[in-house]
């Protein structure tokens, strides 16, 4: 299956402020968290700020989809991970039009087709578990998911070498970084729109892995930073 948590062993680390990431752990056994505690402001809005870009500004009504796999180890075509405990987040949709998603997008409407950056809310009507809905997607050949699309915003400011107080989650070959915890700093003290549960997806135009967008988190001043958030 093409999903974060069955690809090949992957480590875990805390992200420190130099960026030396030491290895102590399984992708799959736990997911990685990180505390980072300078130079990374976000999400400022003030008189001299530039405020919050919504991106996408229509709640999306969330669509259910029917998947049907040869057998159970065939691959679905996707990447999910379940960084979050409620919901499942699609990282990316393998290029390959033979795959279980991509044939049902082939013939699907735009509006309802699966894309990187959905999140799937339910699997065989099990809910705000992530875990118990990666193993439905697992273990079931046949499985009925409820896909529901991103609030999209951006957010563009500029450092003042205060303490984040972020406290992030993050997969090594996952594509986001899931705020975790807002701690004391200048997220909870001027950036009030950030929420635990946002997905940071872009910074600077930097998408890749995590270790890339923390990297451009820490090097790019000012910061344009996209996240995308669970309507609710």
């Amino acid at each position: 299956m093409y999903c974060c948590w069955s690809a090949e062993s992957e480590q875990v680390g805390h992200l420190t402020e130099t960026m030396e990431v030491p290895f102590d752990g399984r992708f799959q056994d736990g997911l990685e968290h990180c505390t980072m505690d300078k130079g990374l402001p976000v999400l400022v809005d003030g008189p001299t700020e530039p405020k919050t870009t919504y991106l996408s500004s229509e709640l999306a009504e969330p669509f259910e989809v029917t998947l049907k796999k040869a057998t159970p180890t065939t691959p679905f075509g996707w990447r999910v991970d379940f960084l979050d405990k409620e919901a499942l987040f699609v990282c990316s949709l393998v290029a390959d039009p033979a795959t279980v998603v991509s044939r049902y997008n082939s013939s699907a409407p735009p509006e309802a087709r699966i894309q990187e950056g959905d999140f799937i809310v339910s699997v065989n009507r099990t809910v705000r578990d992530s875990m118990a809905m990666a193993s439905m997607l697992k273990e079931h050949p046949t499985v009925e998911v409820l896909i529901q699309r991103p609030l999209k915003f951006r957010i563009k400011l500029d450092k003042h070498g205060e303490s984040i107080g972020l406290d992030l989650k993050f997969g090594l070959s996952g594509n986001s970084l899931l705020v975790e915890g807002i701690r004391e700093g200048a997220v909870r003290s001027r950036a009030r729109q950030m929420r635990v549960g946002d997905r940071i997806v872009s910074v600077c135009g930097v998408t890749g892995n995590s270790s890339q967008l923390l990297k451009a988190m820490q090097e790019h001043d000012p910061l344009q930073i996209d996240c995308v958030r669970l309507w609710g």
